[in-house]
């Protein structure tokens, strides 16, 4: 199981801005393409999307409706099922639980 480092939700967390730079320069995607909402429907995946929600919310502490409102989302409760299957992909798979220690590594090199 992953255990990565948590930051305090404090004036010394990381910004979401730098979050999904993070997440974007890792993955070699664009910060466009995390931010993207795409279209609707949980068979819609957006694997840098997702982590860097996940990141978000359990690593920098960040309240569900401050990561909804960032990413777009009409209610808090589509950051909540995002979190919750993205623990759950990283409970079954390895690499993307390295991955997500990677960027949570990354950010707080940062901050």
């Amino acid at each position: 199981m992953v255990r990565p480092c948590y930051f305090a939700r404090e004036a010394a967390s990381p910004s979401l801005s730098l979050i999904v730079m993070t997440v974007a320069d890792l993955l070699s995607v664009s910060e466009e393409e995390v931010l993207q909402t795409g279209s609707r429907g949980r068979g819609n995946r957006n694997p840098g999307r997702m982590a860097a929600i996940y990141i978000a919310r359990k690593i920098a502490g960040y309240p569900l409706n401050e990561i909804a409102l960032y990413f777009g989302f009409g209610h808090y409760a589509s950051v909540s099922g995002i979190v919750t299957r993205c623990q759950r992909a990283i409970e079954i798979d390895i690499t993307r639980a390295n991955t997500i220690n990677d960027i949570a590594g990354l950010i707080k090199a940062k901050t």
